[in-house]
């Protein structure tokens, strides 16, 4: 009789698990075709609520990889998406998680770059020179990236270094300095995979964590 009974139970147990699994799909296919509605019908007003529906449900990088494979938001909406990018763009890398999957989506989010060749430097650790695995972001002002260079990337292993490089209108997914100097920053995302030669200008030795946080 026992066996029976707790047998009875772990089937009931399998069958909730199984309807909470069903739930929360549902609930992430709906927080994704909302987002790419959004996106697709240019309803900046609704991108905040969408972005969060995103992230409650664990969708984010699912929705943005719909998106990159999609044809893209209307103008008016990628060009109120670069003031979005600008004061959220590390939180949304951070939900995203997938550096390919974030690029193909910002080529559809943000307005394309339609200029010449840029001379853009970065400031990154001497470990992502080592496995060019370099970021996105990237600026056409040398002391922006000196001054990112002297940042935490400097406690990392090898310290850090000031980077420089040709790029081409390919290689550049959008420029916000062109739209928006919120920052100052002269800000350009690049896809480092378009990159042809990248040179080290400048190399800063390592140091602590505490002394990058100390005032200048």
């Amino acid at each position: 009789m026992r066996i029976l009974i707790e047998e009875g139970a772990r089937v009931e147990i399998e069958a909730m698990f199984k309807a909470d699994i069903a739930e929360q799909r549902a609930l992430a296919r709906h927080a994704i075709n909302g987002f790419v509605t959004c996106v697709t019908e240019g309803a900046i007003e609704r991108l905040s609520e969408c972005l969060c529906a995103l992230e409650l449900t664990g969708a984010t990088t699912q929705a943005f990889r719909a998106i990159g494979r999609g044809n893209g938001a209307p103008d008016s909406f990628r060009q109120a998406f670069v003031d979005v990018w600008i004061s959220s763009g590390d939180h949304i890398r951070s939900e995203v998680n997938d550096e390919i999957v974030l690029k193909g989506a910002l080529r559809r989010l943000l307005p394309h770059y339609e200029g010449a060749s840029l001379t853009l430097y970065r400031g990154d650790s001497a470990f992502n020179r080592q496995r060019r695995t370099y970021g996105l972001s990237w600026t056409s002002n040398l002391e922006t990236a000196r001054d990112f260079a002297g940042r935490i990337c400097r406690t990392f292993e090898g310290g850090s270094v000031v980077l420089k490089s040709i790029v081409s209108p390919e290689a550049i997914i959008c420029a916000p300095a062109l739209h928006s100097h919120a920052y100052g920053e002269k800000e350009y995302l690049v896809d480092r995979r378009k990159l042809s030669r990248v040179q080290v200008i400048e190399r800063l030795p390592q140091i602590s964590l505490a002394a990058s946080a100390a005032p200048p």
